[in-house]
């Protein structure tokens, strides 16, 4: 089972459309189910709720999922979680700044009196797994969950068996795997990582805005040596190929151009 998410904060960038068609061919190729979850555990602070447009984006590059799911209705299983990883001593309040790191552990022997009777905010860290590991927070000073702690533990809950994602989001399996494994959890999840652009600045909107097909964009992200559409990549590409690294508008305008002269062609043909 693949899986993809997303923030409802903010807008749908190159890099995020990347993944998503990524996880969603790779399930394709592989007749697994392929799952989107929103992580919306954040809502509420003001911010425009982007979702539906999202999910719309995901329908016009003929992005379809077998499961759409919402980070907040695991918020239950979340507390409970980290309630027995206390229970069982593999974690730990702890009255230090949440952004202490290293972390020297302060507080990780204190004794339940010491607890009780401190009235500061805390937060919960893992213990280590090796003395060169750091421990990490994994429910924060206002009682949520870190957006690690809950992505281990959504996955955990889903079932996700594979995850294709950002180079620079490698060093968050080895915590996210020490979690699930905490919890006793022993299903192998497989990683994949890919680069990301380094100086996308425009958004997807921004890009049909200006008159970009999504044939064209999804073709440019995943395969920009042909020119194909979504079913000949659904049969063609390779997630561990080479992908571009740095955005090439010149590219991207010369792939919708072949793209728009394709759908004219067609056009004439119909006629």
């Amino acid at each position: 089972m693949y899986r993809w998410s997303f923030s409802p904060m903010r807008d749908l960038s190159l890099n995020d459309l990347r993944m998503a068609l990524l996880n969603f061919i790779s399930a394709k190729q592989a007749n697994e189910p392929f799952i989107v979850r929103v992580d919306d555990a954040d809502k509420g602070h003001g911010v425009e709720d982007k979702e539906h447009d999202t999910l719309d984006m995901l329908a016009l590059f003929g992005i379809s999922y077998t499961q759409l799911y919402y980070q907040s209705r695991n918020f239950k299983y979340h507390l409970q979680f980290a309630s027995t990883l206390l229970d069982q001593h593999k974690a730990f309040i702890c009255f230090c700044p949440e952004n202490k790191t290293p972390y020297d552990g302060t507080c990780e022997n204190l004794s339940s009196e010491e607890v009780l009777n401190n009235p500061n905010p805390f937060v919960v860290r893992m213990k280590k797994r090796t003395k060169d590991e750091d421990s990490f927070v994994i429910m924060t000073t206002d009682k949520y969950p870190s957006s690690l702690f809950a992505r281990a533990c959504d996955d955990m809950l889903q079932g996700v068996t594979t995850i294709i994602d950002e180079e620079a989001h490698r060093s968050n399996a080895p915590q996210e795997e020490w979690i699930r494994k905490s919890l006793g959890y022993d299903q192998a999840m497989h990683y994949a990582y890919v680069p990301a652009f380094q100086d996308a600045k425009q958004s997807v909107q921004g890009l049909l805005d200006e008159g970009f097909i999504p044939e064209a964009i999804a073709n440019y992200l995943l395969m920009p040596n042909r020119i194909l559409t979504l079913e000949a990549m659904i049969a063609t590409c390779d997630p561990q190929s080479d992908l571009l690294t740095s955005f090439e508008m010149e590219t991207l305008r010369a792939i919708n151009r072949e793209h728009i002269q394709k759908l004219d062609d067609s056009r004439h043909v119909k006629k």
